[in-house]
């Protein structure tokens, strides 16, 4: 499917690529904004190069399957080390049976080397860094094993620079009076522990074998790690208060913990440093720490235990955090974290790398990643730690105008049994402005009529075309006044009177890839603005399944567009209840919505691929509402009423080769 403008006369697509020369094709399907066409079958996989053609002449050439980078993270995070190693995210990097091959060259010097690569799919390349490559900074250039010289693509750069190394002096917490063992109190040992490291500039503070109890919170400065002998062997434990402190451990940024278990009862947050709105926010660790915080612990009383629970939810929905950071080079490996609200609170996190924990939500909790920039979330198991525990999600409800680049990826997900249940959502409603537009010149646009900014910082949201001349494109916001706005970038086609925009914010390029969803109202959902996403090689278990929603959502007109779910699993599609919270339950489904809310006349959803799918039980393919440009291909359902339904109002969905095994109603 090729997207775009002025589509409705073309006649033919010339295709050509290095083994068949120059075929023309006939489209199976033409739109006003889209041509849709057939590879045919014998051709070998290769980059196929393409111009549309009419009687009006030809496009611009287009080529399929080149490398599509969209981010780079180092085992530095934002940048990477030498000796380290480099992770590439984006669309086809690699294929089946192809060879992939990552170049880093040097923007300020002739420097080009190849990298080792270690894993690859389609949707990342792991590389390693040679120990002697020089400092500075690079461009990673990619290459999926097709089209020869023409295959290249590069545009994604990284720093490589070697880490800073903190103060290792060791500042035993026993060696200032704290026993860890006695049952006495050691916070003000350990308190002189920490203070004795932050006059040296730094340290580690270590707690030999032992159970330390604590009555204040703990204030961690710069370049100070708390560091166990052993998780097993050293406990931190806090006293039942009715007023806790902040958070039980608090820092601003740059400092870690490690090989730690923490137990308390009453909280606000257990672990927390600066978020991301702070210019200084970030380089903080946690590793191989357990925590186990119940505010419940010594309540009996119902009633009691009723009025701290609705004195928790002062703090979120889901009451305090187990962990909340923010900021640059985040990294959670290998923590077992169960709390009694909100598991993870994650605010414009740049270049994190969460992975191998396991998060557990406690009563009304959920986890909240928000405002990001390069992150990845990898094999992490998060659990509903109560019966009214809910799931959470990738967003922008931090006060963020755009999160973009994660890489969701290979997690479990299970138990979601309170409040919407929904195990992975992208919710963030809201926008300043619908309407029309006044002029277009370059990157200055001048909307009908005066926008609603409010509170929020608009930069690096967007504008968004949704219908009239143009429909289908947005830009980055640089700098906004009144009714003007600055863009990242001119329009490939501007704008008109016959426009419909929006301004909202932004979230794109989500990889949500081979994760395992038990449980829930839906497995993953993308409610309200979301671009270029892609959902893939995951398994629902009832969980409902996975859809995409364009929608008017708290105001504001959110589209989603340009979503591709491929390769997914239904396993088993009855539950308890979804899988958009109906009661009784409905089947699960893996569905595109367009919501339609006057007075928007355009369609918030445009092309969606949904492809290679297997749907195993009571499940169905929905095209709901209005949507535009929509293929349902290849995908094989069974034991169920319905196959495939789509919705009258709908334009321009394509169902082809679909398998049907025991279904009353395929189409």
């Amino acid at each position: 499917m090729i997207f775009g403008e002025g589509m409705s006369d073309v006649e033919s697509v010339e295709v050509s690529t290095t083994s068949t020369g120059q075929i023309e094709l006939r489209p199976i399907q033409v739109t006003d904004r889209s041509v849709k066409f057939v590879i045919p079958e014998d051709w070998n996989l290769d980059l196929y190069v393409c111009r549309l053609r009419s009687q009006g002449g030809r496009s611009k050439e287009l080529i399929l399957n080149r490398p599509d980078p969209w981010w780079a993270q180092g085992d530095a995070g934002v940048s990477a080390s030498p000796g380290g190693w480099i992770r590439l995210f984006g669309k086809c990097l690699s294929f089946e049976g192809t060879s992939p091959k990552l170049i880093l060259r040097g923007l300020k010097s002739e420097r080009k080397v190849e990298l080792e690569i270690d894993e690859v799919s389609p949707y990342a390349i792991n590389a390693s860094i040679p120990a002697d490559l020089p400092e500075g900074r690079y461009e990673v250039v990619v290459h999926n094993g097709l089209g020869g010289e023409s295959g290249w693509r590069g545009g994604i750069e990284i720093e490589v620079r070697r880490k800073a190394k903190w103060p290792e002096t060791i500042f035993d917490v026993t060696k200032f009076g704290a026993v860890g063992g006695d049952g006495r109190d050691d916070t003000e040992p350990i308190k002189r522990a920490i203070e004795r490291a932050a006059r040296a500039g730094g340290g580690v503070v270590y707690f030999p074998r032992g159970r330390y109890r604590l009555s204040d919170a703990l204030i961690i400065p710069k370049f100070v790690v708390l560091r166990g002998e052993r998780r097993d062997l050293v406990t931190l434990y806090w006293d039942e208060t009715d007023s806790p402190p902040e958070a039980l451990i608090r820092g601003r940024s740059s400092f870690g913990l490690e090989e730690l278990t923490i137990c308390c009862a009453n909280y606000i947050h257990v672990i927390a440093g600066d978020l991301g709105s702070e210019p200084d926010a970030g380089n903080v660790f946690i590793k191989r720490v357990r925590v186990r915080a119940n505010i419940y612990l010594f309540l009996k009383d119902p009633d009691k235990i009723s009025d701290r629970f609705k004195g928790f939810l002062r703090y979120s929905s889901g009451g305090g955090d187990l962990i909340r950071l923010g900021g640059r080079n985040i990294v959670i490996t290998e923590c077992d974290l169960y709390g009694s609200g909100r598991a993870l609170f994650l605010s414009r996190v740049r270049g994190g790398y969460v992975a191998h924990n396991t998060f557990y939500n406690g009563r009304w909790g959920w986890y909240c990643i928000s405002g990001s920039d390069g992150l990845i979330f990898e094999r992490n198991e998060i659990i509903g730690g109560d019966l009214m525990s809910t799931g959470g999600g990738l967003n922008c409800l931090d006060g963020s105008s755009c999160s973009q680049n994660i890489y969701f990826a290979h997690n479990t997900l299970r138990n979601f049994f309170g409040w919407d249940r929904e195990a992975m959502t992208s919710d963030a409603g809201g926008g300043a402005y619908f309407g029309g537009v006044e002029s277009c010149d370059g990157v200055k646009l001048i909307l009908s009529s005066e926008p609603n900014w409010g509170g929020r910082d608009w930069k690096g949201a967007a504008v968004f075309i949704l219908g009239g001349r143009g429909a289908g494109q947005y830009r980055r916001i640089v700098r906004y006044d009144g009714r003007e706005i600055e863009l990242d970038s001119p329009w490939d086609v501007e704008p008109d009177s016959s426009s419909e925009v929006s301004v909202t914010m932004l979230q794109r390029n989500y990889l949500i890839i081979g994760n395992e969803f038990i449980d829930a109202t839906v497995a993953a959902q993308l409610y309200g603005i979301s671009i270029g996403h892609i959902i893939a090689r995951n398994r629902c278990i009832r969980a409902g399944g996975y859809h995409n929603i364009g929608m008017k959502y708290a105001g504001g007109y959110q589209p989603s567009w340009f979503v591709q779910f491929l390769d997914n699993e239904i396993i088993e599609g009855n539950g308890l209840k979804g899988p958009l919270n109906e009661y009784p339950p409905l089947d699960s489904h893996i569905a595109t919505i367009g919501l339609e809310t006057p007075p928007c006349r355009s369609p918030l959803t445009r092309c969606t691929v949904i492809r290679r799918n297997r749907l195993r039980s009571n499940s169905r393919i929905e095209v709901r509402g209005m949507c535009e440009d929509v293929i349902v291909e290849g995908n094989s359902i069974e034991n169920s009423d319905v196959g495939i339904y789509a919705d009258g109002r709908s334009k321009g969905v394509l169902i082809r080769r679909n398998r049907f095994l025991n279904v009353v109603q395929p189409i």
